[in-house]
């Protein structure tokens, strides 16, 4: 039985690379892709259209794997990740590339909030604090390996082997979950929320697209911004409106009464979002502005790759010996250190090397902060 679990735990942390390495392996491969595809002003794109959707559709997908059970909803995620990864290696246009990038992120999706919710399912709270350093691990060497992945694969190989891998590699994760997950799926009533599912995703996604484009392709006082603005504003409070009402909402607003959900919620937003706009950003500018190879704009993020599993792992013993909140503390007071420290040395510094020490020392927090949350 332990076997079959260590097993699943596997098949996840597979699955977890996959989704969470996809987010920013094409960063150091754009200008390879623009040179093959064309459609320059379309670049960021490639990045936000997989983020938009696999964002947008979490919490949908979290209250579907209630109703029809983990396995099922990580089976959708994956057959619609790994068949949307072929779309994109076969790709003849950038609108096309970003379309399947779109639709691989509605795979990742389903996939990345069910593995949390199949940890749950297989350990204890005991245990649960120890498998949770392992996916933090892989999930922020993930992300910040990818730039140092696309770049080895485009300099030896084709950008489009950044898409095709994914299809043995994602096969086997779910080939692995059927075979080694024993779900016991318990008979319920399935009441979804409609109303919830359409204003969560319509507003997310107005809102996603106001950040992603105001100040950038369109000016923040434009019509279609401040339309896009006011549109997301009623869909989320008409959102909150109906699950306080909603008989089985697909979020309970109570939940986030309770401080450890409520603030290790925030913690995770301000975390993920400067983590992941360091490592999108940082390998372009070693790329366009440095004059670095692929690669080398990637191997700019290594020693953020191996310090974020070390500090997941460190992390989560902390939280054995001194307690959730303490860890927590230490963690997230190191991330805030750094990314302070990033703040100051952008307006002046402009070499790598002089921004490595405040960059460590944001991934150390935020790996031993992630641990904890």
């Amino acid at each position: 039985m332990r076997d079959r679990r260590m097993l699943t735990v596997y098949a996840l942390m597979l699955g977890s690379f996959l989704t969470a390495v996809d987010v920013t392996i094409v960063d150091t491969a754009m200008p390879r892709i623009v040179g093959a595809l064309g459609g320059f002003s379309l670049l960021t794109w490639l990045v936000s259209a997989y983020m938009l959707t696999s964002t947008a559709t979490m919490p949908v997908y979290g209250k579907l794997a209630d109703i029809i059970g983990r396995k099922k909803t990580f089976t959708i995620g994956a057959v619609i990740f790994v068949g949307a990864s072929a779309l994109c290696g076969a790709a003849q246009s950038m609108e096309a590339l970003i379309l399947f990038r779109a639709l691989q992120g509605l795979g990742a999706g389903a996939m990345q909030p069910t593995v949390q919710t199949i940890l749950g399912d297989l350990f204890d709270p005991a245990e649960r604090a120890k498998v949770q350093g392992w996916f933090s691990a892989v999930w922020g060497f993930s992300a910040l390996a990818g730039p140092l992945v696309g770049g080895l694969v485009v300099d030896h190989l084709s950008w489009r082997y950044l898409f095709y891998i994914n299809l043995p590699l994602g096969a086997l994760a779910l080939y692995m979950v059927w075979r080694y997950f024993d779900e016991q799926v318990q008979a319920r009533r399935a009441r979804v929320d409609y109303l919830g599912a359409v204003t969560l995703t319509g507003g997310m996604t107005l809102l996603l697209l106001v950040l992603l484009t105001g100040g950038s392709q369109l000016p923040w006082n434009s019509p279609q911004i401040l339309g896009m603005a006011a549109g997301a504003a009623v869909l989320l409070l008409l959102f909150l409106w109906t699950q306080g009402r909603a008989l089985d909402p697909i979020l309970p607003l109570r939940l986030f009464r309770i401080p450890i959900i409520g603030w290790g919620n925030l913690s995770s937003l301000m975390v993920g979002g400067v983590m992941y706009g360091t490592s999108v950003y940082l390998p372009i500018w070693a790329q366009g502005v440095q004059g670095y190879s692929a690669t080398r704009s990637g191997a700019s993020l290594l020693w953020l790759s191996i310090g974020w599993p070390l500090a997941a792992v460190l992390g989560s013993r902390l939280i054995i010996r001194m307690g959730v909140r303490p860890s927590a503390l230490l963690g997230l007071g190191l991330n805030v250190a750094g990314s302070l420290a990033l703040v100051v040395l952008a307006r002046s510094m402009t070499e790598i090397p002089e921004v490595l020490l405040a960059l460590v020392t944001f991934v150390i927090g935020a790996g031993m902060g992630f641990s904890t949350l």
